[in-house]
């Protein structure tokens, strides 16, 4: 029989790296006893640390493998720069959706433990079948972007592409996040500001119909 569902609690639940579970990660663990645990979080998380931690206390014996999408170089402040350290030292695997990220836990420290690489998956029929979302009053070329309004997103680079633009195109940025007013600002400093829109974030529904 399938396992049931357990949903947890978090708190800090603000930013990725930073929030931990106050119930059922625990309280899974402890009474599944697992052999394996994916933990479908970045190895300098402290949801990462917490997951490492109850391992070691209520299933020593469990293999613990990470899922981690990281796949350019950058450097983490304190703590989770020593987090990550811990958890690439302590892990027995990990799996990425590219094989830019093996390169870089390889050369985090992750020597010799096994990393796989499986590719994100995508529905073809969904994006082949779907008509076009109309985008009214945004004219064409245009220039998308849809995701979470974050600085590791390079918004920034977008901006300073489209700002030098010699031809004639439409910047559409769809989503929300911490961003979200500095890349307004920045578009209302643009010289062709008319020609960048931003819009509200896409549901999963409608993300084919956007996207063509």
């Amino acid at each position: 029989d399938a396992a049931p569902w357990l949903i947890g609690r978090r708190v800090f639940t603000g930013n990725g790296t930073r929030h931990v579970y106050v119930r059922g990660l625990i309280e899974a663990i402890r009474a599944s006893r697992p052999d394996v645990i994916d933990l479908y979080e970045e190895p300098f998380s402290l949801v990462a640390l917490q997951t490492l931690v109850l391992r070691d206390l209520f299933a020593p014996r469990a293999a613990l493998i990470f899922y981690s999408a990281v796949n350019v170089d950058r450097r983490w402040r304190w703590p989770y720069r020593a987090i990550e350290r811990l958890v690439l030292r302590r892990a027995d695997g990990a799996h990425a959706p590219n094989h830019d990220v093996p390169r870089i836990l390889r050369g985090r420290g992750m020597r010799t433990q096994h990393i796989s690489v499986i590719p994100l998956g995508v529905d073809i029929g969904r994006f082949s079948e779907a008509e076009p979302m109309p985008l009214l009053g945004i004219p064409g070329p245009r220039i998308g972007f849809v995701g979470r309004l974050e600085p590791v997103k390079g918004l920034e680079v977008l901006l300073d592409a489209f700002s030098c633009l010699a031809t004639e195109a439409s910047l559409v940025i769809a989503g929300d996040g911490s961003e979200r007013a500095s890349v307004q600002a920045r578009i209302e400093s643009l010289p062709r500001k008319a020609a960048a829109f931003v819009l509200p974030p896409v549901s999963y529904e409608v993300m084919p119909a956007f996207l063509k």
